[in-house]
């Protein structure tokens, strides 16, 4: 019952309600100087993935939200 990676894994919802959620996922290489990846993030079309050291790679996202 513990959130993962900061989210929470479950919703209460009230009778007869719906929701709706987005998922997207990635695999890429990342160079070898990264030890530790601390934030990925989608915006404008770019995927940005952050390393512990504050190192950044920027991708072009083939697809958005």
């Amino acid at each position: 019952m513990s959130p993962l990676f900061g989210v929470p894994t479950f919703r209460w919802l009230p009778a007869k309600s719906k929701i709706q959620t987005h998922f997207i996922i990635f695999y890429t290489r990342v160079p070898d100087t990264f030890t530790m990846i601390d934030d990925v993030t989608l915006k404008d079309g770019k995927l940005s993935i952050v390393d512990r050291s504050g190192s950044t790679l920027v991708l072009a996202a083939s697809h958005g939200l």
